[in-house]
């Protein structure tokens, strides 16, 4: 049977014209991903993109399709990378909540088990809140982890086509690729579970408490050996409390001064000269303990790090000390 001649130029000034709207769509489902993830403490890494007006054409070129504008369904993209493998099926609940979901497709079960292939989750989505232009267009959200992200990226690199189109000697390699892939993500749980089991110092115990909240307000990367050292510290020389009670004090405090704390961080963002403690995890249990417990903070601080710091701090959050010696 003869195929249908694809009308490439019509096909093209009709992209050309509608790629404006699903790069608008790609935008608003990647913040809508970006904040639902914040406000739900997830920690994850979101692109977006519209795709280019050669690949689509490219794209029509290769593959058979009866309508190649409407079945080619990734014009709008969103990649959405996890840290952590456990991190995975908790966002793509929330992807699902969040859209109208068309069709989801886990490469992982897709994939036949003598075979290699990419491991991403797909789903096909509209945005049935989004602004009427862009309401009945749809987008492609991808999920991965790192590990499955870079091996995706490598291999489009290398220019993979599919198991069949090479060699056995290609394909092993191919293979193995996957297999390193798998295996980091189940060493990396393991390593979890194994850490989870260790006993851990008051920072230590106290730090998970804190990132979900960092991840939160901050969403970027802090130093653990100087959270760990102030929070130990804070452990043994200023709070008294168990950790059950200082995690529900500062849940509490977090809850009842969200604003204020993202003003302070408003006003610090791209600032070379901000405290550095203003990035770090340990700031909330810092402004917790200005607002309660502020002269044992004090007279303690000094033993770890230069007032300067503590008393910046307190500046930014509006509680008055004096110097220590006048």
């Amino acid at each position: 049977m003869v195929s249908t001649p694809i009308d490439i130029d019509g096909l093209r000034r009709r992209y050309i014209a509608e790629c404006p709207y699903y790069l608008r769509l790609a935008r608003q489902i990647g913040q809508i991903i970006e904040e639902s993830a914040r406000d739900k403490k997830f920690k994850c890494n979101v692109e977006h993109r519209a795709k280019e007006v050669r690949s689509l054409v490219a794209k029509a070129l290769t593959k058979k399709y009866a309508d190649p504008y409407d079945e080619i369904g990734d014009k709008a993209g969103v990649r959405v990378v996890v840290d952590f493998p456990w991190e995975r099926n908790d966002l793509e609940e929330m992807i699902a909540s969040l859209f109208c979901v068309l069709e989801r497709d886990d490469k992982r079960v897709a994939t036949e088990p003598d075979r290699f292939g990419y491991r991403a989750t797909h789903f096909q989505v509209k945005h049935p809140r989004a602004p009427k232009a862009i309401r009945d267009l749809e987008c492609e959200i991808q999920v991965m982890t790192k590990s499955e992200s870079l091996w995706a990226d490598t291999t489009h690199d290398l220019s993979y086509k599919s198991a069949e189109a090479l060699p056995p000697e290609i394909q092993r390699i191919y293979h193995r690729l996957v297999s390193l892939t798998e295996l980091f993500d189940l060493e990396v749980e393991r390593a979890r579970r194994e850490l989870d089991a260790m006993p851990k110092t008051f920072g230590a115990q106290l730090l998970n408490i804190l990132l979900p909240h960092h991840q939160r307000f901050v969403g970027q990367e802090y130093d653990a050996e100087l959270s760990e050292m102030v929070l130990d510290f804070l452990g043994e020389h200023v709070i008294s409390d168990s950790m059950d009670v200082v995690g529900a004090t500062i849940d509490n405090f977090i809850a009842n001064n969200s604003d204020k704390i993202q003003m302070l961080l408003g006003r610090r963002i791209g600032d070379d000269n901000a405290n550095p403690l203003v990035w770090q995890p340990e700031l909330f249990v810092i402004l917790s303990q200005l607002e309660t417990n502020k002269f044992v903070l004090q007279a303690q601080w000094p033993e770890i790090l230069p007032e300067s710091l503590l008393l910046s701090l307190a500046d930014d959050w509006g509680v008055r000390i004096t110097p220590i010696g006048l």
